[in-house]
């Protein structure tokens, strides 16, 4: 726990992004910030207040006072802020199989707006009326909802039934935002959440989603729905630098590949199956860079490689890689099968196939890429001949 001016922040590790995350946990505004050490998170905590003051202080807003030291510590062991979220989520899913014959409407009401709710939009605000419905687009369109903090929207959201396949909606609702300037579009069907910046000109739709959220993985998905949807982050203008700096680097990723594979790539497989595949290799990208390993990439049709730099034999030089002809994807580490079995029985890393041929080791590719670690590590160091 840490403290400024009355307000309590409980920290915990976000994993994802390798940074700690804190959450105010007196008030019933929510008021989060990040850092990577105690003296940073003080900071960024102090920065947070602040901003919070001063936001409310333009919206002639009076701001929320802490609660007693009573109710914070029930609010510690009990109810912190960034759990209500989670609650939610889980609550839904637990009616998922209800959910999945319901129509777009019930989707809205049992889904949509109980987690905008949770990331403090009011949507019973007459006076901000933050929550716009059925907003008109400067087009002569209509979106589900327009979300805004001071005159202007900030973000477009547009609803589909639960479950239903986004990709044939995705152009409608990102042409909406880019010609109303509204720079955020967000598509969802209560499930899935897909986040576009609208404002990527000469890019190709499917090119401005810099997330995927499933509220399936429920840790993942409280972390960045906060992260970009969250009112505060949204209106301190957090959001929107988190979701360029993720689109730039998903953009390295994929202008990496060259450009007769990115046809082939996108003539052959599912646009859901190549948003897999390239966050797939961003993960293992940062991965690589965090460990300091000296690796290059190679993209072929079926896969893409990661190879040593320097070796005179490719043979020698593949390391491991991110297969695509797998549903789902899967991770290939060039090691012996005796490897492979000694790996898995030291730490506990399963196999799902081994190609004795080309002396490959599958695996099902982990949500925690560093789960996989020891294997690549392995892998890493014997092809170096260490």
């Amino acid at each position: 726990m840490i403290e400024y001016k009355g307000y309590v922040g409980a920290v915990d590790f976000d994993s994802e992004i390798d940074l700690f995350h804190g959450t105010v946990i007196n008030t019933s505004d929510v008021i989060t910030f990040y850092g990577a050490s105690v003296d940073e998170l003080r900071k960024e905590m102090q920065r947070s207040i602040e901003g919070y003051l001063e936001f409310c202080k333009e919206q002639g807003k009076i701001p929320e006072k802490p609660f007693s030291d009573e109710f914070t510590v029930q609010m510690s062991s009990e109810m912190p802020c960034k759990f209500a979220l989670r609650n939610i989520i889980d609550y839904i899913l637990e009616y998922k199989r209800y959910l999945a014959g319901a129509n777009e409407a019930t989707t809205k009401q049992y889904v949509v707006l109980p987690i905008l709710r949770a990331l403090g939009w009011d949507d019973a605000n007459l006076v901000s009326m933050e929550v716009l419905p059925e907003c008109r687009t400067a087009d002569g369109g209509e979106v589900d909802y327009a979300l805004k903090v001071g005159r202007s929207p900030d973000l477009f959201l547009e609803c589909k039934r639960w479950n239903e396949p986004l990709d044939r909606h995705e152009n409608q609702i990102v042409n909406y935002a880019s010609n109303s300037n509204v720079p955020i579009a967000v598509l969802t069907n209560g499930k899935v959440w897909r986040f576009y910046l609208s404002k990527k000109e000469g890019v190709p739709v499917s090119e401005r989603n810099f997330c995927d959220i499933d509220n399936e993985d429920i840790d993942a998905a409280v972390i960045n729905l906060e992260k970009y949807l969250l009112k505060y982050n949204v209106s301190m203008g957090y959001a929107m630098e988190e979701a360029e700096k993720t689109l730039e680097n998903k953009e390295k990723i994929v202008n990496s590949v060259p450009q007769n594979m990115r046809n082939y790539y996108r003539e052959t497989y599912s646009l859901e199956k190549m948003r897999e595949f390239y966050g797939c290799i961003a993960s293992t990208q940062g991965l690589a860079t965090k460990e300091d390993w000296k690796l290059e990439q190679k993209f072929v049709r079926r896969y893409c490689g990661f190879w040593l730099i320097g070796r005179a034999s490719q043979r020698e030089k593949l390391v491991y890689g991110v297969h695509l002809d797998y549903t789902p994807l899967r991770f290939f580490v060039k090691v012996t099968e005796k490897d492979a079995e000694e790996l898995k029985s030291q730490y506990g890393c399963e196999i799902v196939y081994y190609h004795s041929h080309a002396r490959q080791a599958h695996y099902t590719i982990p949500e925690d890429l560093s789960e996989l670690l020891p294997v690549l590590k392995f892998a890493y160091n014997k092809h170096r001949g260490e």
